[in-house]
């Protein structure tokens, strides 16, 4: 596990540009990596291996990262190993603008059936909600995300 956290600091210091830091997932790359011990004995193998390799070939194409090339890598290498993270350590796929299409959706819909003061209570209860729960997760370095 030292050697692959070893691998993720020299991935994040030799990132040539702050713009193109979004496509190489860091928090994210950071959450699975922290969590590796918690993965079954049975799986450790394949997962370690999933994120050195998602590692090494980010590491290879630095200078030609884009957002597609990202999300190729990212479907090749972690979308299964963040699924078993999602479904056996209780991670929490993070994207903010989901969260919040979602919201305006559900103020819009609330003022436009409802008093103003009702749906002014409820949205600011759905956001306290949403943001406890990602707050929680963010604490426990259990998100992750497309360009999280």
């Amino acid at each position: 596990m030292e050697n692959l956290f070893s691998k993720y600091q020299q991935l994040a210091s030799s990132i040539p540009d702050k713009k193109f830091r979004k496509y190489f997932r860091l928090k994210t790359l950071s959450n699975l990596i922290y969590h590796l011990r918690d993965v079954k004995n049975e799986d450790q193998e394949w997962v370690y291996e999933s994120i050195s390799k998602y590692i090494d070939e980010f590491h290879a194409s630095l200078n030609e990262m884009s957002s597609e090339k990202s999300i190729q890598l990212y479907f090749t290498h972690l979308k299964k190993t963040t699924s078993y993270y999602d479904r056996y350590l209780g991670f929490a796929y993070f994207t903010p603008q989901v969260i919040i299409f979602l919201y305006a959706v559900i103020a819009f819909g609330l003022y436009l059936f409802t008093n103003p003061f009702f749906s002014i209570s409820i949205s600011l209860l759905i956001v306290l909600v949403i943001i406890s729960y990602y707050y929680k997760k963010h604490r426990e370095k259990k998100l992750y995300g497309t360009f999280y």
